[in-house]
C-alpha cells in the first residue's frame, strides 16, 4: 500500500513538472518575441529622430535664407505653450474659486437677510 501511493505522488509529481516545463517555456519563447520587438522598436526610433534631425536642419536653413530667426520662432512657440497649458490649469483653478465665490456670497446674503430680520 505504501508503494502504491508514493508512485502516485512521484506521478503526480512528475505531471506537474510537465505543465511547469511547458510554462517556463512558454514564458522563455514570449521573452524572447519581446526582445526582438524592442529591439526593432529601437531601430524604429533611431530611424525617426534622424530624420527629425535632418528636418530641423533643413528648416532651420530655409528659416535663415528667408531672414527668419528660427530660434526665436521656436522660444515663442515654447512660450506660448506654456501660456496655454498655464491657462488651462488656471481655467480649473478658477472655476473652483468661482464655486467657493458663490458659496460666500450665498453665505453672506444669509447674513445679511438674518441682519434684517433681526432690525
Amino acid at each position: 500500500m505504501g508503494l502504491g501511493s508514493t508512485a502516485k505522488k512521484v506521478q503526480k509529481l512528475g505531471d506537474l513538472a510537465e505543465k511547469l516545463y511547458a510554462q517556463l517555456k512558454d514564458v522563455r519563447e514570449r521573452v524572447i518575441a519581446l526582445e526582438q520587438s524592442v529591439e526593432e522598436s529601437n531601430k524604429r526610433v533611431s530611424a525617426l529622430e534622424t530624420d527629425s534631425e535632418k528636418q530641423l536642419v533643413l528648416l532651420k536653413a530655409i528659416a535663415e535664407e528667408q531672414g527668419i530667426d528660427a530660434e526665436q520662432v521656436l522660444a515663442d512657440a515654447a512660450i506660448d505653450e506654456a501660456e496655454q497649458s498655464d491657462d488651462t490649469a488656471g481655467s480649473s483653478d478658477d472655476a473652483a474659486a468661482s464655486s467657493s465665490g458663490d458659496t460666500e456670497s450665498q453665505q453672506s446674503a444669509s447674513a445679511s437677510s438674518q441682519t434684517q430680520n433681526d432690525d
